[in-house]
């Protein structure tokens, strides 16, 4: 599955879209907003399109690239409902996505937790358009109130680690307790749960010495910071200070060796003491040093990043060899780092390189292990075996580069991934054909992607007939081509306001000046389309006669195609109130962008100039 990202650059009226061939991954460069102050009776919004095809059979190299998907860089709190890119987060921790593709992290400053829509929908019971950001738990106030009831009306304090289990439901990990929210109502971790609602599976809400066997609920916990589910359904979870990690059993039976009850608390590594001794032994008698994240892999080994040790470990859930190294199931063994605060090593075996603070590990498909290193701003990879990934050709065992370029800032959108400067990446993960990274400190989420396959993006800017909020980022799902007809779709968020008291209402028209085709492209007049969505309707608190839609129509026109002829989509009639003209209100109107690629297209350049415009009418 293929992912995408942005590009634009602000000239006047003008944007600049960059729509370029990917493989897995987003790319472009940081998006700069304007606001544009028109006064006329004719408001015009342009936008630049090109678009890339390179079918992947053709690559021969992959560049991976890296793009900011969410965040304006700046600590906040907003943009609920909106698009992601144009959203203020504070100090994003972990992330991860579940089966619809949905990017979820832990917006950790803001003390709750938040979903990218991958797709239009309702997730975790809350109704989402695809590219929009929407808060699921925490009413952002720190706190532990609320348990048993609609997890965005409850507290959350510090929410860190986040996961999604095999029923759909997220999976919290915050200060002293680890939480669940219902996808579904039904019977989980011993505990009867109601879709939406939030409920503690772990942990007293005390801080103390964890125990083993015991219910999981009437434990005290130090920080269970790091979450994963296995494929049994057990959530496994660090004990930060605790120095352990532990299982909250899904289900009874026997798990990691260990007889288990459903909703039952077992620790399956660690002694409970600071330190580092055990590897090559049993995972029970080793010591951990703050032990942060944790992952599972596709064997079912235990993936844990020991961040005091500067190590990433593993507990081997059968015997085998596994990352070109030789384990005994419940036996614990270091995959990664020498145990040396350092960044070097990269392109050597994944034992002999230096790691410095290896907070976030995840698995991306392949069986490899994406590693998070804040204190060196930088994302490794470690091999799971030998191949191809990522455009680098690995070894089993070894470590490689994904990102950054060891300098904590923010930059480089748009370029090179290894070139680019992260700002503590805290966590990141493969999902939806892509690597997604929280900037820690940069309160940004970022994605890197391989540079083979389609990917389409397009921003405008607005002036003042006027868009209540200004027009973010339409970013189109990226495909490859594969021989059949494939369509790539987007959704724009335009929310427009007339309260100048004119009366007179609004039009929106959408047509084409310019469109090149490369040589051989069959794109057609129809293949970009505007489906029509559900009527605009009046913001709340806002009187309004609601836009009607008139066309659901992009034309095109240029070299080789029809002429294009403007199309007015939308038209707004006046309102008054006891006669007297006031303007048509406040309304929210969203754009359901299509581009068809046809099986026949071939590889080259395709690049459109669309231009909206937002007229005094009807």
């Amino acid at each position: 599955m293929v992912e995408t990202g942005i590009w634009s650059e602000s000239i006047g009226c003008t944007i600049a879209l960059d729509i370029r061939s990917q493989k897995e991954n987003l790319m472009g460069r940081k998006v700069r907003r304007s606001v544009v102050r028109l006064l006329a009776a004719s408001f015009g919004l342009c936008m630049t399109a090109t678009v890339v095809i390179t079918p992947t059979a053709h690559a021969a190299t992959v560049t991976m690239d890296i793009t900011t998907i969410s965040g304006t860089g700046t600590a906040g709190y907003s943009g609920n409902g909106r698009p992601a890119i144009s959203a203020a987060l504070s100090s994003p921790n972990s992330i991860t996505s579940d089966a619809k593709g949905n990017i979820i992290f832990s917006d950790n400053g803001n003390s709750v937790v938040r979903v990218i829509a991958a797709q239009n929908g309702t997730f975790f019971g809350t109704a989402m358009t695809a590219g929009d950001i929407y808060t699921v738990a925490g009413d952002g106030t720190s706190g532990y109130l609320g348990s048993g009831g609609p997890a965005t009306s409850a507290e959350l304090n510090s929410p860190k680690g986040v996961a999604v289990d095999p029923e759909g439901n997220l999976i919290i990990g915050q200060n002293n307790v680890v939480s669940a929210v219902a996808a579904v109502t039904g019977n989980f971790y011993g505990i009867a749960m109601t879709a939406g609602d939030i409920y503690t599976i772990a942990g007293n809400g005390t801080n103390g010495v964890s125990s083993s066997g015991v219910l999981a609920t009437s434990s005290p916990l130090e920080a269970p910071v790091g979450v994963a589910v296995d494929a049994h359904g057990n959530v496994v979870f660090s004990d930060y200070n605790n120095e352990k990690i532990q299982v909250v059993a899904g289900s009874t039976g026997t798990f990691y060796g260990i007889a288990m009850t459903e909703g039952y608390l077992y620790t399956i590594a660690g002694t409970g003491s600071l330190g580092y001794s055990g590897d090559g032994g049993p995972a029970l008698s080793a010591a951990l040093s703050n032990p942060i994240d944790v992952t599972v892999d596709s064997a079912g080994n235990v993936i844990i990043s020991d961040v005091g040790n500067n190590r990433v470990r593993a507990v081997a859930a059968s015997t085998g060899t596994y990352y070109g190294i030789a384990m005994t199931a419940g036996d614990i063994y270091t995959i990664a780092g020498n145990g040396t605060a350092g960044a070097t090593g990269i392109g050597g075996l994944g034992t002999a390189a230096e790691l410095n603070n290896p907070v976030g590990v995840s698995m991306d498909a392949s069986g490899n292990v994406i590693i998070a290193d804040p204190a060196s701003a930088v994302v490794d990879v470690l091999a799971g075996s030998t191949g191809t990934y990522y455009g680098v050709s690995m070894t089993v065992g070894y470590l490689y580069a994904l990102a950054g370029n060891g300098t904590n800032a923010e930059s480089g959108d748009g370029g090179t991934a290894t070139a680019a400067s992260l700002n503590q990446p805290s966590s990141a993960v493969a999902g939806g054909g892509r690597i997604d990274i929280t900037d820690y400190a940069g309160n940004v989420i970022r994605a890197v992607y391989p540079t083979d396959a389609v990917q389409a993006s397009s921003t405008i800017t607005a002036g003042t007939l006027s868009f209540v909020l200004q027009p973010g980022s339409v970013t189109f799902t990226p495909i490859t081509l594969s021989g059949v007809d494939q369509t790539s779709t987007a959704s724009e968020l335009l929310d427009i306001g007339d309260n100048t008291g004119s009366g007179s209402g609004w039009n929106v028209t959408l047509s084409n000046t310019v469109f090149t085709a490369s040589s051989g492209a069959t794109l057609q007049n129809s293949d970009f389309t505007v489906p029509l969505p559900a009527a605009p309707g009046c913001d709340t608190g806002s009187s309004c006669a609601p836009a009607v839609w008139t066309s659901g129509f992009v034309p095109l026109g240029g070299t080789g195609l029809p002429g294009a002829t403007a199309t007015k989509l939308l038209s707004a009639a006046s309102s008054s109130t006891a006669g007297v003209p006031s303007g048509m209100g406040n309304q929210t109107v969203t754009l359901l962008w299509s581009a068809v690629l046809p099986s026949s297209s071939l590889a080259g350049n395709y690049s459109s100039t669309w231009t909206i415009t937002l007229a005094a009418g009807p």
